[in-house]
């Protein structure tokens, strides 16, 4: 089975109605395209902070080595 890919409707196949609500799914589409951008970021983010962490926390363990 296939994944939905939305791409492939065309809209003269879809119902009258879902036809004449086509600028709120265009909005709709739109701001679900913004907020898989903002996801991308904030999984970059989180990866940026989850590296920093590891860095700092090799740095406490190596200076509490050197002062036992």
């Amino acid at each position: 089975m296939r994944p939905f890919d939305p791409a492939s409707v065309c809209l003269m196949e879809l119902p009258d109605t879902t036809r004449q609500n086509a600028p709120e799914v265009v909005a709709l589409e739109a701001q679900i395209a913004d907020l898989q951008q903002l996801v991308a970021l904030l999984q970059s983010q989180l990866a940026d902070i989850r590296d920093q962490k590891d860095r700092w926390q090799s740095r406490a363990e190596r200076i509490s080595l050197v002062s036992m």
